[in-house]
């Protein structure tokens, strides 16, 4: 299976923003919750090359394709999830990339959609880091062909 059904993609993703995935009991992964900047660190090896200085959250944005999506479909909440929860955490945007980004981003969405949008449907919209196409669109796109046949091509 590859990789990026198993779980090491998304577990990769979340550990450059910071955060990591809480398991219930079942196995299933349930939540999302922030690593603390304490324990962010930036290793080579076993030595610490960042000093007492924590690595910063890194900022993602993903592209990902319908195959994904539609075979893990709790991938993108939990992603979205994480950089809403990065986005809102209480640290300086050095330290806090996906906050930083958020927050530049919002300001942009006041001065350009203020009269449109609630400033909550903003804050929503600045923290969009997800992007694939919707399923209807997966096969609209594929056209005519012979392994599309009663597929919607």
């Amino acid at each position: 299976m590859p990789s990026s059904l198993t779980g090491k993609f998304f577990c990769q993703i979340l550990y450059l923003m910071g955060m990591r995935p809480v398991w219930a009991d079942s196995g299933k992964v349930t939540k999302i919750e922030a690593i603390p900047l304490s324990q962010l660190r930036l290793v080579d090896g076993t030595v610490d090359i960042t000093g007492s200085r924590p690595r910063p959250r890194v900022d993602v944005v993903i592209q990902t394709s319908g195959i994904l999506r539609d075979m893990v479909p709790h991938f993108a909440d939990l992603a979205d999830e994480a950089a809403v929860l990065a986005s809102r955490l209480d640290e300086p945007h050095d330290l806090n990339f996906i906050k930083k980004h958020t927050d530049e981003q919002l300001e942009s969405l006041k001065s350009e959609l203020n009269s449109r949008y609630t400033e909550n449907q903003m804050a929503r919209m600045a923290s969009y880091r997800i992007f694939f196409l919707p399923t209807r669109d997966l096969w609209d796109r594929c056209g005519p062909c012979p392994g599309c046949i009663g597929l919607g091509g």
